[in-house]
């Protein structure tokens, strides 16, 4: 940490060094008032590199941190509501957190750890001051490993809430938010996904979904993804989602379209975004395709939904042409490969696997030729004196296209110069050749992203550089990386 002097967040924010004692950094952070709750991240910087993302949380609960000392109900650590505890589970051990409440009072609790990308498999409890057990969670729907209940009390009283790993493991990488108040529960956005740079609005989805205002979007066109956040009416804390961004065009199911002959009517490609209102429900989407035109039908899985996809194609005269396989590895996403046998009306009906249904229970399938490619690299962070030259190897993994893809890398400003930037006809990756301008300073951060582009047919096909890989050796638990931070690049300025 010597010398370290600036302090990257993904989020808006006005940051400033205070203290460096070569050891420790210390940075005041500023947000804005209306700052969205959800997960972010931050990169610190000095004058010889930058570091990878380190994941945190913008909350609107204040914050303190578990005493280390509350392993037991007798010694639990006393909160007041409306309050988030940064903590760590030991081995062996529970977490205990006591508070008072009133009679009638809501109280929503929350344990983010896997979506922060802890080991931690959390479990969480209310207990009265008996000992008496009143609610639990392992394992909320659509939420992978996090947990989250809301309760309301039959009495006044104290209570105590209990923190434990599933399976009593612990340590330095078992780190929780445990978060107090009276704040909705969000499971998705709707629509599923706003189209870069189109404005739309998107509503809530959950359990207090009734009580929440949808949100008027506008979607920038250099972004992966945005954080969303909302509050109950006179509640305390917020709810929090994430919305993903996309290169295609985006609809939203027309209801009803529960049969063939009331299918939402789609054109290629685009993605369509709907929900089960109920169990047993099934959905129709109606494309008109050409003979011999290939394509993908990706029904993936999206975090916050428990929804599981199953997929058929069928022809204009209700023939079955193809169907999703069942593939326990893939966690429930559902893909669809098709080369059309005729021209005309072609039917996907989408099901939910297991049949329920439900408000929570949305869905989102793409539908595009599969002619394209997707762009990653092997780091998240490079280093460059000001002036100076970097580096970036860039994979392409093409599906039925072999033709060049055009590299364009944004956010470095003016003064910027790029060398290799073609991935050329047939071959899969190439290495970036960035010139830095001379004006940035030792210390700095910049952040960037790269964007792939190829002209496929009629069709100008883009895709974004993703660190997903990266993120996923930062932390192995992390179930889905926000897509908000998918594209994210930094460069760190070096000293000479």
């Amino acid at each position: 940490m010597e010398g370290a002097r600036t302090l990257w967040t993904s989020f808006a924010a006005r940051t400033e060094a205070v203290h460096n004692d070569g050891d420790t950094a210390e940075f005041k952070v500023t947000l804005p008032a209306d700052a969205p709750v959800g997960i972010a991240a931050v990169r610190v910087a000095n004058g010889k590199g930058v570091s990878s993302l380190h994941l945190m949380m913008v909350d609107d609960l204040p914050s303190v941190a578990d005493n280390g000392t509350n392993n037991s109900a007798k010694a639990a650590q006393p909160l007041t509501l409306r309050m988030a505890v940064d903590g760590q589970c030991e081995s062996y051990q529970m977490d205990y957190y006591k508070f008072t409440a009133k009679k009638g009072q809501r109280v929503s609790v929350e344990v983010v750890a896997q979506r922060l990308g802890s080991a931690l498999d959390p479990f969480v409890r209310l207990l009265d001051a008996a000992g008496r057990e009143l609610a639990f969670s392992d394992d909320a729907p659509g939420l992978g490993r996090d947990c989250r209940f809301a309760h309301t009390f039959a009495a006044a009283g104290e209570y105590v809430v209990e923190v434990r790993d599933m399976v009593y493991q612990g340590g330095a990488k078992h780190r929780y938010r445990l978060r107090l108040g009276d704040f909705p529960f969000i499971a998705t956005p709707f629509p599923l996904a706003v189209q870069e740079g189109q404005s739309a609005e998107v509503a809530f989805v959950g359990p207090d979904a009734d009580a929440l205002r949808a949100v008027r979007v506008n979607a920038p066109h250099d972004a992966t993804g945005l954080m969303l956040s909302a509050r109950l009416p006179r509640g305390a804390g917020s709810g929090f989602t994430s919305l993903p961004l996309s290169p295609m065009k985006e609809l939203v199911e027309s209801e009803p379209n529960n049969t063939a002959e009331l299918a939402t009517e789609a054109g290629l490609p685009c993605a369509v975004s709907g929900r089960f209102d109920r169990a047993g429900d099934d959905e129709w989407i109606e494309f008109t395709a050409r003979k011999d035109q290939k394509l993908v039908i990706d029904g993936r899985r999206l975090f916050g939904s428990p929804s599981e996809l199953f997929l058929t194609l069928h022809n204009a005269k209700g023939d079955k042409l193809a169907e999703t396989k069942l593939n326990n590895e893939g966690e429930g996403e559902a893909l669809l490969a098709h080369t059309c046998k005729e021209d005309g009306v072609h039917r996907l009906r989408v099901t939910e696997l297991a049949r329920r249904g439900g408000a929570e229970y949305t869905w989102r399938v793409e539908l595009k030729p599969s002619a394209g490619f997707d762009l990653t690299t092997d780091v998240d962070k490079v280093e460059a004196e000001a002036g100076g030259t970097f580096t970036l190897k860039v994979t392409a993994d093409r599906r039925d296209y072999e033709g060049p893809i055009a590299l364009e890398v944004r956010g470095l400003g003016e003064g910027v110069t790029v060398e290799d930037n073609v991935i050329a006809e047939k071959k899969k990756d190439t290495t970036l050749k960035v010139k830095l301008p001379a004006t940035l300073k030792a210390g700095d951060v910049a952040a960037f992203s790269v964007i792939g582009r190829a002209k496929i047919g009629e069709t100008d096909y883009r895709a974004p550089v993703s660190i997903a890989p990266v993120l996923k050796k930062l932390y192995p638990d992390l179930r889905n990386a926000p897509d908000a931070l998918a594209g994210s690049l930094a460069v760190g300025v070096k000293g000479p």
